[in-house]
């Protein structure tokens, strides 16, 4: 780690709570490995602007002087937005072609600003980073498969993509395709502790339904959630170091297994 890159974590420390992890994680004296989970959209990848950036020549938004913005996301799902001058319809219609492109879709995602830097720092802390994302397979939005046939590009590119960031030392073993309301399940039985998210939901789920933790990479949809378990962040450049605190919480508590992994 560059001593440039490590300046800014110890400052970064600070703004971790105290009271993180929760007294209730550490109390329950269950072991995990050391292993933290990551949505790909939201806290690796910028999914919204890809996405709105598609819906808005889709729907020729443009010509009415509209331009699709992930400021006016208020909600997760923009479908059901009253910012969004889309019905909830065309907002899955929108999805369902999006995940069909080869180019110009699920391609087309950008590295958040840092996050690179972040990933790098977690594992070299020794934490595993594995990612689970919901990228529609060919039967997902067609369930006639025969139909389907050739339309299962999202979880291609999502691969192709990953593989290009350079972010995983073995993506091939590193991540898994899992919809969102199975992640807290799948995390408990794995025994990992934390996830990182932007989905509100997921992260209840996993934080409070399940005793585990998640952290929230802050976004527009994602503002008002505050409860027990879950850590919502104020600036992504604060998620490593509260990663990382993390971990060295549940091992001073003797929480994790021997191996960490």
């Amino acid at each position: 780690m560059s001593s440039k890159l490590s300046t800014r974590l110890r400052a970064n420390a600070a703004s971790v709570p105290h009271g993180w992890p929760t007294p209730n994680l550490l109390a329950q004296k269950r072991m995990f490995v050391k292993k933290v989970v990551f949505d790909f959209d939201g806290p690796i990848v910028d999914f919204n602007t890809a996405f709105l950036d598609y819906l808005t020549r889709l729907y020729e938004l443009d010509k009415k002087g509209i331009k699709l913005d992930a400021s006016m996301l208020d909600h997760y799902n923009m479908g059901y937005n009253a910012r969004m001058p889309i019905t909830p319809r065309q907002f899955q219609v929108g999805l369902d072609n999006f995940a069909r492109l080869s180019r110009g879709g699920y391609d087309d995602r950008k590295p958040m600003p840092g996050i690179k830097e972040a990933l790098k720092a977690i594992q070299d802390a020794g934490i595993r980073v594995e990612i689970w994302t919901y990228a529609p397979g060919a039967t997902d939005h067609n369930p006639d498969t025969l139909a389907a046939n050739g339309t299962g590009a999202a979880q291609k590119e999502t691969m192709d993509l990953i593989e290009r960031l350079g972010i995983l030392e073995n993506p091939r073993k590193q991540v898994l395709f899992v919809k969102p309301h199975e992640k807290a399940v799948e995390m408990a039985k794995e025994h990992i502790p934390l996830i990182v998210e932007d989905h509100p939901l997921t992260a209840v789920h996993a934080g409070t339904i399940y005793g585990n933790a998640a952290i929230l990479v802050p976004e527009p949809y994602n503002v008002n959630v505050s409860v027990p378990g879950v850590l919502r962040l104020d600036n992504r450049a604060d998620l490593a170091p509260a990663v990382i605190d993390f971990f060295k919480k549940l091992e001073e508590a003797g929480c994790l297994l021997s191996n960490g992994r």
